[in-house]
């Protein structure tokens, strides 16, 4: 094991035996003074405040969700921030709209798979109803209401050192295809205008770079507050 994964491995243990003695001590405090990472949210969340004292992690969101786009944060994603629903990363999607559904991808099929969002648009479902599942299920309003404007897991960050479209690789560009909200044009390579992007992860999905060894080229990050 290289020394930085050891380094990760303390981490991640020195985290576990913190939040494990501030629950069983009570301790206030304990969970602000640690490292609390932003972290994509599901959609209905407006502040991250109040989020946090209403969610009750129970879990109905993850276990409701149809495309299994969320899961409870761990430990490494912040002591304040567990059990807390998280956009889970790269394989898998927050469908936005009822019916928007991706196959299985892999390499070979990810062109094919980005075509679900160049139909979407050409069919003109912009206004097609929205997947609240996860917000109709909170028990304590946790997650509240959304139009489509709000929207707003995080949003989509290019890493032009690894994007292949950038690098000048072979790239067939399926991330433009997939975002069904034109959030992503090129110039030359795949440039995101964080106005339109919803942080679905949709484009990541289908990231020519994700589906090889190594990083991906686009990944969803926690909204600004």
């Amino acid at each position: 094991m290289s020394f930085l994964s050891r380094l990760r491995v303390t981490r991640r243990r020195f985290l576990g035996m913190a939040g494990a003695f501030a629950v069983i001590t009570g301790l206030p405090g304990v969970a602000e003074a640690l490292p609390n990472p932003g972290v994509p949210r599901p959609p209905g969340v407006f502040n991250e405040d109040e989020f946090q004292e209403k969610c009750i992690r129970c879990r109905a969101c993850v276990n409701v969700c149809p495309s299994h786009a969320l899961d409870a944060a761990h430990l490494d994603q912040g002591l304040r921030n567990l059990g807390t629903p998280v956009l889970l990363a790269a394989d898998r999607y927050c469908m936005v709209f009822k019916g928007l559904v991706y196959p299985p991808v892999d390499l070979a099929s990810a062109k094919n798979v980005a075509s679900v969002g160049l139909a979407w648009k050409a069919q003109g479902n912009e206004n097609a109803e929205l997947c609240e599942q996860c917000i109709d299920v909170c028990p304590t309003q946790a997650l509240q209401p959304a139009t489509l404007a709000q929207f707003h897991l995080g949003t989509a960050v290019v890493h032009r050192e690894n994007c292949f479209g950038w690098q000048y690789r072979n790239c067939s560009f399926p991330c433009v295809d997939a975002c069904v909200f034109n959030a992503i044009t090129l110039s030359p390579g795949p440039v995101v205008n964080p106005t339109k992007c919803t942080g679905c992860n949709q484009c990541a999905y289908v990231c020519i770079a994700r589906l090889q060894p190594g990083p991906s080229g686009i990944e969803v990050e926690a909204a600004q507050a």
